[in-house]
């Protein structure tokens, strides 16, 4: 494993990093009614794109893309264009932010579009967040569809379904909800 100091986007570019008093809401977009905490710091970064970052290190195939960039998931997705393109990525697993957490997110039907669009297909939504009685955000995972049939990926709700394993606990003052499989 190699870790890197590196922010993901849809262009190489720089851009201001509003880092907020609460670490976990840091992020490129500006907080939204429901988000917390204060802006108390902005500071200009270099940003790469999925598909740069794998070509100038001669990475050919990314098993799993995991992408938590508190609302800039999307952007992240358009810089791995071209991966996605020739089916390099097999497994994309991402935060998706529902609420009004930051200012100018894409809504859910954008992500899920971008995903289905290249490939992918929705394999499970994780824990979801809740703020005031609403959905927040969630986690998901997308498996490509070639992959999919090449591995023979177990079908969701099979009898090889095997639990999620348990998020991490949330920040001061969000409650989360255990979804029923069964609800309805």
């Amino acid at each position: 494993m190699i870790l890197n100091n590196v922010a993901l986007g849809s262009r190489i570019e720089h851009r201001q990093l509003l880092e907020n008093s609460h670490s976990d809401m840091s992020s490129f977009l500006p907080l939204g009614a429901d988000g917390w905490g204060t802006i108390d710091k902005r500071t200009t970064v270099p940003l790469t794109t999925v598909d740069a970052y794998c070509d100038e290190r001669h990475i050919t195939t990314v098993d799993l893309l995991k992408i938590d960039t508190q609302g800039f998931e999307l952007e992240v997705l358009c810089g791995a264009r071209q991966m996605m393109a020739r089916q390099a990525i097999r497994l994309v697993y991402l935060e998706i932010v529902v609420s009004r957490m930051y200012e100018n997110l894409p809504g859910l039907d954008e992500m899920y579009r971008a995903l289905l669009n290249a490939g992918f297909s929705l394999v499970c939504f994780y824990s979801f967040y809740f703020r005031d009685n609403r959905a927040a955000w969630t986690d998901a995972l997308f498996v490509h569809s070639d992959y999919q049939s090449a591995r023979h990926w177990p079908a969701p709700h099979s009898n090889n379904e095997q639990p999620a394993p348990p998020p991490p606990p949330p920040p001061p003052g969000i409650v989360t909800r255990k979804l029923s499989k069964n609800a309805g």
